[in-house]
């Protein structure tokens, strides 16, 4: 049997911005544009050129997390036109 996940995805989001906040003076130098994944139970993150990346290094410590994702630098990771 699969095992079912409930997440708030309101409280993921609230607290993946608040773990952002505290790090991206320390990110944005030096990886603007790069994708972040942060495992918000404990503020580790992983970083990656794209999403793929970024989840893949985030799944070897935490293969049945959900993760928040950011663009470095940026409000949102994609924007659609």
């Amino acid at each position: 049997m699969d095992k079912i996940r409930i997440v708030d995805k309101n409280a993921l989001v609230e607290k993946g911005k608040e773990i952002y906040r505290k790090i991206k003076d320390k990110l944005e130098p030096v990886h603007k544009g790069e994708i972040v994944a942060i495992e918000v139970k404990t503020g580790d993150y992983f970083i990656g050129k794209d999403m793929v990346e970024a989840d893949e290094k985030a799944r070897e410590k935490y293969p049945d997390e959900v993760f928040y994702f950011n663009k470095i630098g940026y409000r949102a990771v994609y924007v659609h036109r």
